[in-house]
C-alpha cells in the first residue's frame, strides 16, 4: 500500500491517490484478504472523498471514479456488487 502524506497535497489529488491505490490494494490482495483489503479501500476512498470539496475535484475524475469502483468490484468479487451498483446512482466522487 502506498503510503500518502497529505501535507502539502490538494485534496483533489490526494483523492485521485487515493483512489488508484485502493486499486492496487484491492488487486494485489490474496484471495482470502479481498474482503478485508476492499472493505478498507471502501473507507478510505469515502473519507478521501468527504474531505475533497466540489471544485477541488479534478476535470474528469467523477468519470474515472465510476470506472474504477467498476473494477474495484470486479476485483473483490460477488459481495461488492451491491456497492458498485448504488455508486453509479451516488457516487461519492461528483464534480
Amino acid at each position: 500500500m502506498l503510503a500518502i502524506d497529505s501535507i502539502g497535497l490538494p485534496d483533489g489529488t490526494r483523492l485521485a491517490m487515493v483512489i488508484a491505490d485502493s486499486l492496487v490494494m484491492v488487486q494485489s490482495a490474496g484471495t482470502e484478504g479481498k474482503k478485508a483489503a476492499f472493505n478498507e479501500a471502501k473507507e478510505r476512498i469515502k473519507i478521501a472523498a468527504d474531505t475533497c470539496a466540489a471544485r477541488d475535484v479534478p476535470p474528469g475524475l467523477p468519470r474515472w471514479y465510476k470506472k474504477a469502483v467498476a473494477r474495484l468490484a470486479a476485483d473483490a468479487g460477488l459481495f461488492a456488487k451491491a456497492w458498485v451498483w448504488w455508486q453509479q446512482l451516488h457516487p461519492w466522487v461528483k464534480g
